[in-house]
């Protein structure tokens, strides 16, 4: 199950988008929510986070943890 991570405007900036997946993994993490690792793609200039988890069955707890701190994210 992926999760994808949204910043709050279009960004092409690989290595804010970075950033961001480090600390949705920390968060993830800290939430014992097992994942597969993520990372950045890009296209057409616009850079997307991606987080893949190791269960499909966490992703409704995930995206709730996300929520909370306050990280825009969604299921692909």
């Amino acid at each position: 199950m992926r999760i994808l991570i949204h910043l709050s405007e279009e960004t092409s900036d690989v290595h804010r988008m970075s950033d961001e997946v480090r600390r949705v993994l920390d968060v993830l993490n800290a939430a014992y929510i097992k994942t597969d690792g993520g990372g950045t793609i890009e296209s057409d200039g616009i850079v997307t986070g991606v987080v893949v988890l190791r269960s499909a069955d966490d992703a409704g707890k995930a995206l709730e943890v996300l929520a909370r701190a306050g990280i825009k994210a969604s299921i692909a």
